[in-house]
């Protein structure tokens, strides 16, 4: 049973947009997205989005849904943002045919990645479609898990990934200096491709507090499934915190971030240690802080929680490793040796003035060097110039057989990543959902013998991609007796193959179904199979499929059709049965609608398939 792969032809991209100058950015992301975002790299994603949306850029956001189980989740998303956010199942996200289409929908000019194995996993995308990518770099994996203890073949495949993609994309972000310099000295790469651009503050969302004086509140804020801060967040509880309460009895310590149950449950056992959880209003516990530390020594990239720090005006106590990309805000104290943190900490609280006026300078710098409009006007710089520079194909270096086990990212190792069943796939803009389907799906052509269905098929291909499976004939297969037996067989193995490419994410296209042995039987017999009913309760669960019957307008008699059908017998029974190709009609036409959920659409052949097509909710 052989089944073929169509793709659609190649298309420019997006030329209306391109040719009013307007930048229509596609960024495409595996991650767990809520609004406001409670994690470095989205942090980054939404408030820079939000921005460039403000100064006119048309900000498409997509995702692998890894957290919308059911349509009450979608609010979590919801926003004035201006952002067109889509949810796609994970199946159909790792499938770059599918995505290629979904993005060709979206008429990107300038496709973004936040991550170097998904350029490597959907550089097709750009290529077929002609759009220039550019790479945002959140850190250098290579050194981040070299941290973290990682075998030598993960990092040196980690650093294969990078320079690969980093080739591939016509322009690589940067966060920080560091970064920069790794990228240029242990990854080799071509230092012309690189820009620098740091995370920025939304100054309008982040207000200033300044040191909250009667609290005597230590602050961390991170993610703590992601281990560098988990690491760090225990040496706060375990060593910092008995530490220092010899030093200052009426300290506390708050912890802010999403964090694991069995950390929760260890971190809460001290009394004066208080561990929030994810916080949609972080602004409420910044104006409660007295001093904020970043004791973070594993990992790369520039580390969100300093700005949000600096914004409220607390004083900030970071190792270099914390510190990394803040080279521009001189009044943070820096110290990499943990073990002086709480007499730091402890001096600080005895200098109320220098708390405050630390607290106003490191305000002070993040207004001057990170305001999130000022960080929008370089990265729009950097689309434009990518939009006036003619998109190379260029050939992958990666063998095939790597590219096939590529790794999804680095998070998705962290216990919070789900798998969801959910396959809708979901358009949300502001507060409104505009727009939901389920994806993939299945197409199943039906009609009568030399109807055309494999020409409307291949008329089909050049607008969408899909497998097709073509119609079983047993003539070719020199099948002589129980040859209805042999198609309900040939049919039930066919559409479980076709589930197992849905499975996979691919459209699926078949040729004829088991429901063309029920249309047969009835039109033989004028009564319909007794197993009828169990087949097409089992077709009607799957909402992702519809049914094309195909019919010719010119023909209105079995006479017509004579001379296509090549199966002696069935031109026998015919022959015999007048009331044949009555009844075959009558069955697709009135008896199927009733008898299944899915959708029957029924296209009559004229001049060419293009307005049947129009037809296809696909």
């Amino acid at each position: 049973m052989e089944a073929k792969t169509f793709n659609m032809n190649k298309e420019t991209r997006g030329e209306e947009s391109k040719k009013s100058g307007r930048i229509v950015l596609g960024i495409i992301i595996d991650t767990d997205l809520s609004i406001p975002p409670k994690t470095g790299v989205t942090y980054r994603l939404y408030y820079l989005s939000k921005w460039l949306v403000v100064k006119g850029v048309d900000v498409k956001l997509f995702l692998c849904n890894r957290g919308i189980e059911s349509e009450g989740d979608l609010k979590k998303l919801f926003s004035q943002s201006g952002i067109e956010i889509h949810i796609i199942p994970q199946n159909v996200f790792y499938n770059p045919v599918q995505m290629e289409e979904i993005v060709k929908k979206a008429k990107i000019n300038i496709l973004q990645f936040e991550d170097p194995v998904s350029v490597i996993r959907f550089h097709r995308i750009s290529v077929n479609l002609q759009i220039p990518v550019c790479l945002e770099m959140h850190d250098v994996e290579a050194t981040l898990i070299k941290k973290l203890g990682f075998k030598d073949s993960d990092i040196d495949y980690s650093k294969i990934i990078t320079s690969e993609a980093v080739l591939l994309s016509d322009k690589t972000v940067c966060m920080t200096q560091t970064d920069m310099h790794e990228l240029i000295d242990l990854i080799k790469v071509n230092p012309k491709k690189l820009s620098l651009i740091p995370n920025p503050i939304d100054l309008y969302e982040f207000q200033y507090f300044g040191p909250n004086i009667k609290s005597l509140n230590i602050l961390f804020i991170g993610n703590m499934f992601y281990r560098p801060n988990q690491n760090a967040a225990k040496f706060v509880v375990q060593k910092l915190y008995p530490r220092l309460k010899k030093l200052i009895p009426d300290s506390h310590f708050i912890l802010v971030g999403m964090i694991p149950a069995n950390v929760k449950k260890l971190f809460t056992k001290n009394k004066d240690v208080v561990v929030t959880g994810a916080v949609d209003e972080l602004d409420e516990i910044l104006k409660n802080g007295t001093i904020a530390v970043c004791p973070v020594t594993e990992g790369s990239g520039m580390k969100v929680k300093i700005l949000n720090y600096s914004a409220a005006g607390l004083p900030i106590i970071t190792t270099r490793m914390g510190a990394s990309g803040y080279e521009n805000i001189p009044s943070l104290i820096i110290e990499d040796n943990l073990e002086k943190y709480p007499e730091l900490i402890a001096s600080l609280f005895e200098d109320k003035k220098r708390m405050i006026e630390t607290g106003k300078t490191n305000r002070k710098f993040v207004e001057e060097n990170y305001d999130v409009s000022v960080v929008a006007d370089k990265i729009i710089a950097i689309y434009k110039g990518l939009m006036n520079t003619p998109v190379v194909s260029k050939e992958r270096i990666l063998p095939n057989d790597k590219q096939k086990k590529l790794p999804t990212p680095l998070w998705t190792k962290e216990k919070r990543a789900k798998r969801l069943a959910n396959q809708n796939y979901y358009i949300i803009k502001n507060n409104k959902v505009i727009s939901v389907e389920i994806l993939p799906k299945i197409l199943i052509v039906e009609g009568f013998w030399g109807i055309g269905k494999t020409t409307f098929i291949n008329s089909l291909s050049k607008k969408h991609q899909f497998v097709f499976i073509p119609e079983p004939d047993h003539l070719d297969k020199n099948i002589k007796r129980n040859v209805s037996q042999w198609y309900l067989s040939q049919h039930q193995k066919r559409f479980k193959l076709a589930l197992n490419y849905l499975s996979n994410g691919d459209n699926v296209v078949l040729e004829r179904s088991v429901i063309s042995s029920i249309a047969f039987h009835y039109a033989k017999k004028g009564i319909l199979p007794k197993w009828s009913r169990k087949v097409l309760d089992d077709i009607s669960t799957r909402k992702n499929l519809q049914v094309i019957f195909l019919e010719n307008s010119k023909y209105n008699s079995i006479s017509q059709h004579r001379h296509l059908i090549k199966d002696k017998d069935v031109l026998d029974i015919i022959k015999h049965e007048s009331n044949f190709y009555n009844r075959y009609i009558h069955f697709y036409k009135k008896l199927l609608p009733l008898m299944t959920k899915n959708k029957i659409v029924s296209i009559k052949i004229k001049k060419g398939y293009r307005s049947g097509i129009k037809k296809i909710n696909w």
